[in-house]
């Protein structure tokens, strides 16, 4: 009596294939299947990724500059923006929602509103590029409070 079947799936990888009974493809192509990404973004990040990987190749080259590194940082940004459970964006997108929710509820003005979901995306964009702002004072720096008097002394 056989109580447990095994089934056994090999995959090799060699340095940027992936090959399974003998088809082989790209490493990429294998995680975008095992991810269901459709082919649309799948598209779409190659084209984001265009710029990264040009920075990263100058860089290794010792020839980056200043034009390739802020074209990879808003390739980077763009990547994050994509990614919907990226705890950053979840930290942005809780405290925009509270604003949007105090502005409909009136106890929020339109202006001081505004200069609040300015304030929360120049937080946001500043944690992607700042990994020890994103570790130790965005959270409390989008906190709704800090927020709200941070705007009204713009304001002033």
């Amino acid at each position: 009596m056989n109580l447990i079947e095994h089934t056994l799936l090999t995959l090799d990888f060699w340095q940027d294939n992936v090959t399974y009974e003998g088809k082989s493809m790209p490493t990429g192509t294998l995680a975008c299947a095992a991810l269901n990404l459709s082919d649309e973004v799948i598209a779409k990040l190659s084209q984001l990724c265009m710029p990264l990987n040009l920075y990263m190749g100058s860089l290794q080259l010792g020839q980056a500059n200043t034009a390739q590194m802020e074209a990879a940082r808003e390739s980077v940004f763009q990547i994050v923006e994509r990614a919907d459970d990226h705890p950053l964006k979840k930290i942005y997108e809780r405290r925009t929602n509270t604003i949007i929710q105090k502005l409909h509820r009136g106890t929020l003005d339109e202006q001081t509103a505004a200069v609040m979901k300015r304030l929360a995306k120049n937080k946001l964009e500043r944690a992607i590029a700042d990994r020890e702002y994103a570790a130790r004072l965005y959270e409390a720096e989008m906190a709704q409070e800090r927020l709200l008097a941070e705007a009204q002394s713009y304001l002033k």
